[in-house]
């Protein structure tokens, strides 16, 4: 939609004569300008949409090439706040009446866009889902369509690649550069990048929480496969292989806390404090014992004071570096240690003990801790899958 300026001077009692001098000038000016980017906006229209095709249109085809370019997902309205920023630095540069003309005249059109916002997809857009990036890059480059957008939308059989096209003979800018590079489409959807707001949660028992996180384990890890088989914590290398687990569970507890201390990202904190919770199911996975699943907090937790979360945080790092430090092994030791495993299994018991306390604290009921468990594991297989 072209914009409409209409901003005429008043004459008379409260008109430009009213007015300081000065202010009177630059108002004048002002109306000039406004009264010629008119007449050239609207007096012109069906020129220009000849020659250029509707401003929001063309700005939208513009938005989709520098999405492929540069990877960010750009709208037509980003475009149109880009114009405006070239004039003015233009302007800034040197006077020419063109650039405010023009500056003046993407604002307007930026307003009504806004104001009234209008479908920029032509009619006839059809959408075709893929659940690999690789599936939706082959049908783009054999059929004869105009793309118009790809997106990641939730569908009933979940996450899914969106393709929104029409049929053409001549494809489209977008085709063209995803034609020559098919590896473009990865830029086009990786700022929309997959997160739990995305998926649906669902609730499953602990046993099928643990064997399909273990499942997943081995599809982003398929090298731990044969490790976990012929697992040994007596050995050096398992131990430092258990070791960095626990390490990883301690980094993304810090995370948790940076989301909630700089960040006041509740959402984000409860995310990173699952990545936490998968890593700990993971690790008791590589020893190959299940943790007990029990959701029951020992007496004494319950009379600790809720919200504390750092207090439990501080506690579940020390289970784990007490669990951790049963592992007595060293490269630069002659002499290797067995394991005291009644000490080491009854401390890895208590980091499972630990998480619960700790999720309980926040509020975080043992069935909602499974609902974002299941929207991570959504998450995650979706990015397996489509090689994100």
């Amino acid at each position: 939609m072209e914009p409409s300026l209409h901003w005429a001077p008043r004459s008379g009692k409260g008109g430009f004569e009213s007015l300081p001098r000065g202010l009177t000038y630059i108002l004048k000016i002002m109306s000039n300008i406004l009264k010629h980017a008119d007449q050239i906006i609207n007096e012109r229209s069906e020129e220009k949409e000849r020659q250029y095709g509707p401003f929001m249109e063309c700005n939208q085809k513009a938005a989709e090439i520098a999405s492929v370019i540069t990877g960010k997902p750009l709208t037509a309205l980003d475009v149109s706040w880009v114009q405006v920023a070239v004039k003015m630095a233009r302007e800034s540069n040197a006077h020419k009446e063109d650039n405010l003309l023009d500056m003046v005249a993407t604002i307007g059109a930026i307003n009504n866009e806004l104001e009234d916002p209008k479908p920029l997809k032509a009619p006839g857009v059809t959408p075709t889902y893929f659940s690999a990036i690789s599936e939706a890059v082959e049908f783009i480059r054999i059929s004869p369509i105009e793309v118009h957008e790809i997106k990641h939308v939730l569908t009933e059989e979940g996450r899914r690649i969106a393709v929104y096209y029409s049929p053409k003979e001549d494809p489209g800018a977008i085709q063209s550069v995803l034609k020559e590079d098919p590896g473009a489409i990865q830029s086009v959807l990786k700022d929309q990048a997959m997160n739990t707001q995305d998926f649906k949660p669902f609730i499953k028992s602990w046993e099928e929480i643990y064997a399909l996180q273990g499942e997943l384990q081995l599809m982003y890890r398929p090298y731990l496969k044969e490790r976990i088989a012929n697992f040994d914590i007596n050995t050096l290398e398992d131990q430092e292989l258990f070791k960095k687990l626990c390490w990883q569970i301690v980094e993304e507890l810090a995370e948790a806390k940076e989301a909630i201390d700089e960040e006041y990202d509740d959402e984000h904190f409860d995310e990173e404090l699952t990545d936490a919770f998968n890593f700990m199911l993971e690790l008791y996975q590589l020893y190959g014992m299940a943790p007990s699943f029990d959701w029951t907090l020992p007496d004494w937790a319950q009379v600790l004071e809720k919200g504390d979360y750092v207090g439990d945080m501080f506690a579940l790092i020390g289970n784990i570096g007490m669990t951790a430090n049963c592992l007595k092994n060293r490269e630069w030791r002659q002499s290797q240690y067995p394991v005291d495993l009644v000490v080491f299994e009854d401390r890895l018991k208590w980091i499972w003990t630990s998480f619960v306390i700790m999720f309980e604290h926040l509020g975080l009921s043992e069935d909602r801790v499974k609902e974002l468990w299941s929207l991570k594991y959504q998450v995650n297989l979706f990015r397996i899958k489509s090689k994100y």
